[in-house]
C-alpha cells in the first residue's frame, strides 16, 4: 500500500546503510550492475549481508568479518564494539543456521562489501550491531531478491524490520528490488503489499517502510512461511 504520509524532509539523510537480502551469485549481473551504479550516488557508511543458505567460506568478506568480529578478536581489540558473549553466541549460531551452498554475488562482494561488512540474520543482532558499530546511520536501503518470501519474511525481512523504531528502511523499486519474475518491482506490487510505503520527497524513486496495513489481506507468500 502506498500513502503520502511523509512530509517534506527538512534535512535529507547524509549517511546511509545498505542491507542486502539473499543477493546470490547467478544470472542477474544486469541487476547488480545497476545497484552498484545507483549506490554510488549515496554516502554509504554501513553494509550488512543477510543470506539464507550462504556458504561458510573465508573468501566471503561478510563471513570472514563476522568470524573476526564475533569469534576471533579479543575484547581489547574491539575499539568500536562492546564485549557481549550472548550476542557473540547469537551471531555465530545464526551464521551456522544460515549455512548452505549459495555464494554472495561477486560484484557486490568486490565493489560494495568492505572490512566492516558482516553477515547478520536476526533482528536483535542487527539492531545491537548497528547501535555499536554504526550509531549515526539511521537510514537503510534494502537491496534484495525476491520481493515476496525473501525480502518480506526472511531472517531480516520486512516483517521484522517494521518493528525497529529508531531506524528507517527504504526501497527503490526501479533498481533495488526484484520480484519473483526477476524483474523490477512494480508500483502495483507496492500498492498490493501488506505494508504501507510512503514516497520520500526529494529522493526520486524512494519509498519508506511505514507500518503494516491491517486492512489488507496477507499475500500468498505468507502461506509459504507457515
Amino acid at each position: 500500500m502506498i500513502r503520502n504520509i511523509i512530509g517534506d524532509y527538512h534535512k535529507l539523510p547524509t549517511k546511509w546503510g545498505v542491507l542486502f537480502i539473499d543477493c546470490y551469485q547467478g544470472e542477474d549481473a544486469w541487476f547488480f550492475d545497476g545497484v552498484i551504479k545507483e549506490l554510488q550516488k549515496f554516502k554509504v557508511e554501513a553494509v550488512i549481508n543477510c543470506s539464507v543458505s550462504i556458504q561458510i567460506d573465508y573468501q566471503d568478506r561478510s563471513v570472514y568479518n563476522t568470524l573476526q568480529q564475533y569469534l576471533w578478536d579479543s575484547p581489547s581489540m574491539r575499539d568500536d564494539f562492546v564485549n557481549d558473549p550472548q550476542l557473540n553466541q547469537e551471531v555465530l549460531y545464526n551464521l551456522i543456521k544460515c549455512a548452505g551452498s549459495q555464494k554472495t554475488n561477486q560484484l557486490l562482494h568486490d565493489k560494495i562489501f568492505n572490512d566492516k561488512t558482516v553477515h547478520l540474520s536476526s533482528i536483535n543482532a542487527f539492531t545491537q550491531h548497528c547501535q555499536h558499530v554504526y550509531p549515526d546511520v539511521k537510514d537503510w536501503i534494502i537491496v534484495g531478491m525476491a520481493w515476496g518470501i525473501c525480502v518480506h519474511t526472511g531472517p531480516l525481512g520486512i516483517d521484522k524490520l517494521v518493528s525497529v523504531t529508531d531506524m528507517k528502511f527504504h526501497i527503490f523499486p526501479e533498481w533495488s528490488i526484484l520480484n519473483g519474475k526477476q524483474e523490477s518491482v512494480t508500483e502495483q506490487e507496492i500498492i498490493d503489499d501488506w505494508y504501507v510505503w510512503s514516497p520520500v520527497p526529494k529522493i526520486p524513486g524512494c519509498y519508506r517502510l511505514i507500518c503494516a496495513a491491517q486492512n489488507h489481506d496477507k499475500p500468498e507468500y505468507w502461506k509459504l512461511k507457515q
